[in-house]
């Protein structure tokens, strides 16, 4: 997989900000968060023990998509590497 640029990711973070500083431009794919995308189109199913993302955060009421998961990811660069490489 190519890596992500930061331009790209700058774009893609226009609606909020990254505590991280986008260190997710240096990392290989298999360094990142796990996620599962489950079809929605602003969030997908952290699967961090322990979330320490600006963009990790719990939802009011779970949902039935969660499966053992009580954190959502809502990280559009980490949406978009998901969904774009299946990763």
């Amino acid at each position: 997989m190519e890596r992500l640029t930061k331009d790209l990711a700058i774009r893609l973070l226009s609606q909020g900000e990254c505590k991280s500083e986008l260190n997710c431009v240096e990392k290989d794919v298999d360094e990142l968060c796990k996620v599962m995308d489950i079809g929605k189109a602003s969030y997908m199913i952290c699967l961090e023990e322990e979330a320490h993302c600006s963009f990790a955060i719990t939802p009011f009421r779970p949902s039935s998509d969660d499966t053992d998961s009580n954190m959502w990811c809502t990280c559009p660069v980490r949406m978009h590497i998901a969904r774009q490489y299946k990763k």
